[in-house]
């Protein structure tokens, strides 16, 4: 789910991966 812009919350069972903005904002 997209909680901000260019951050990317995944989870997966009790995995959370946070990935930041690739682009910079």
């Amino acid at each position: 789910e997209a909680y901000a812009e260019g951050t990317l919350v995944l989870k997966e069972g009790d995995v959370v991966a946070i990935i930041p903005p690739v682009s910079g904002g």
